[in-house]
């Protein structure tokens, strides 16, 4: 997804739906997400299957990154984080790895992505 750090001062919840393609891949553009207090910076998803229970759970972003966007406004009016990914109390560190996306810079922010596997 293409991360925008540039139009994050709009009140929008960034919530909705989405149906993957033939290949189970969906795409879509958001903001870079703000911070709440004792939790880094994370975006929680929802996978449902066609049948099913769903399967919640968050992503998380390279410390370097979050540190870089919260520094700029408008992330930067509030300050910065309070918690960082290795101790928030949601995310334990041996879950890092399968759970921070892989974030690079383009032309108009960042572009992040994240595999995820899903057993039927």
């Amino acid at each position: 997804a293409a991360l925008d750090p540039v139009n994050a001062a709009r009140p929008d919840f960034m919530r909705g739906v989405q149906c993957t393609d033939a290949d189970g891949r969906v795409e879509f553009f958001t903001k870079w997400p703000g911070w709440y207090p004792n939790r880094t910076v994370h975006v929680h998803f929802t996978v449902q299957l066609a049948s099913g229970p769903a399967a919640t759970s968050q992503l998380y972003f390279p410390e370097n990154l979050n540190d870089d966007v919260l520094a700029q406004p408008p992330y930067s009016n509030r300050g910065m984080q309070n918690r960082r990914n290795d101790n928030d109390p949601v995310l334990r560190s041996r879950d890092l790895d399968a759970l921070q996306m892989t974030v690079i810079p383009t032309a108009i922010g960042y572009r992040a992505w994240h595999t995820i596997g899903i057993r039927s």
